[in-house]
């Protein structure tokens, strides 16, 4: 699978070969990453965001995906201006933070089949609100 031009704005050319090489298509919705040659590219962190989002999402389709996506903050705050025409809106990473409302965190359930993984997987609401601090302080 080609990454398009548009999405490697600013990587390196060694990225940029390594995506080329990784990831293939296998079919409208779906594709494999390959073991990756150069995996110290990655950090542990990264590591473990694939680990997590390949062990809690891997089975969901694009629409699935979609309609996820949708019901966190980050997204709902941003969803008028999407649906009133512009076809782009800026995300605030303090909205990353926070937890989906109890109406979102029913469709999650409905979409997943079980809660949302970031609640009950995740580093807990403590430590969540103490990660936003940090970073709104730096």
């Amino acid at each position: 699978m080609r990454v398009l031009e548009k999405d490697l704005i600013g990587t390196t050319l060694q990225e940029r070969a390594l995506f080329d090489s990784s990831i293939r298509q296998t079919s409208n919705e779906g594709v494999v990453i390959d073991t990756l040659q150069e995996y110290d590219l990655l950090s542990r962190a990264d590591i473990e965001a694939l680990d997590f989002a390949s062990g809690h999402f891997k089975g969901l389709g694009v629409n699935d995906l979609v309609a996820l996506t949708q019901q966190y903050p980050e997204w709902v705050k941003g969803e008028m201006e999407l649906t009133s025409g512009s076809t782009m809106t800026l995300l605030c990473y303090e909205d990353f933070f926070d937890n989906p409302a109890p109406e979102n965190l029913q469709e999650i359930h409905r979409i997943l089949g079980y809660d949302d993984p970031f609640i009950t997987h995740g580093p807990g609401t403590a430590v969540l609100a103490l990660a936003k601090d940090v970073f709104l302080c730096s």
